[in-house]
């Protein structure tokens, strides 16, 4: 919600309001002064609303990816998956994705910079440095981020699109089925007789 005071004949205040904090539980609220006509004032309003309550809201804007991953996986996903998928994603975000992305801003993170990761991973993303990780496993990080991600967007309202929705996860080769000969399926057969 956003509105617009009159304070002078050439001087607007903007005042948007996010809600309440979820730690302290006060209001918050994003304020603007802006000198000139009402017309102006109203598009630097608009372009407040947009950042703020269909983007980053305030307070939020500093928040890292590390700090992010970590809230999303322990208040979000702890309990909405088994303890087995809980250990795996706690693995993969702390060995691989948190390190990787050190101390970079949630609403920083961008597209290239996970086609960077996926690439580096690809190639030497081993923990004992001997070799890149496979593209299943690559996939599977992709996919505990786009999850992540999907649900900075939405539910907590931290960032206005997902980075990974327009990068493409590695997909791994399907192997060609090999078929027995003749030969091999009647000696399959007797065995499985025995």
């Amino acid at each position: 919600m956003a509105h617009l005071e009159h304070i002078n004949p050439k001087k607007w205040r903007i005042t948007i309001e996010l809600g309440r904090d979820s730690k302290t539980c006060r209001r918050k609220r994003k304020y603007k002064t802006v000198k000139g006509t009402k017309k102006k004032a109203q598009k630097v309003m608009l372009e407040m609303v947009n950042k703020y309550e269909n983007g980053t809201f305030a307070g939020d804007e500093n928040i890292t990816l590390e700090e992010y991953l970590i809230k999303w996986l322990y208040e979000y996903k702890k309990n909405d998956i088994s303890n087995r998928t809980f250990i795996d994603y706690k693995t993969i975000l702390n060995n691989h994705i948190i390190p990787y992305f050190k101390k970079l801003k949630l609403s920083e993170l961008e597209e290239r910079y996970i086609i960077k990761y996926q690439n580096d991973k690809l190639n030497k993303g081993r923990l004992d440095g001997e070799g890149g990780l496979s593209k299943r496993s690559v996939q599977y990080h992709h996919r505990i981020l786009s999850q992540a991600l999907k649900h900075a967007v939405y539910p907590y309202k931290l960032i206005s699109k997902n980075p990974c929705r327009n990068v493409n996860a590695p997909s791994p080769k399907q192997s060609d089925p090999t078929a027995l000969s003749l030969e091999e399926a009647n000696k399959l057969l007797d065995n499985l007789k025995k």
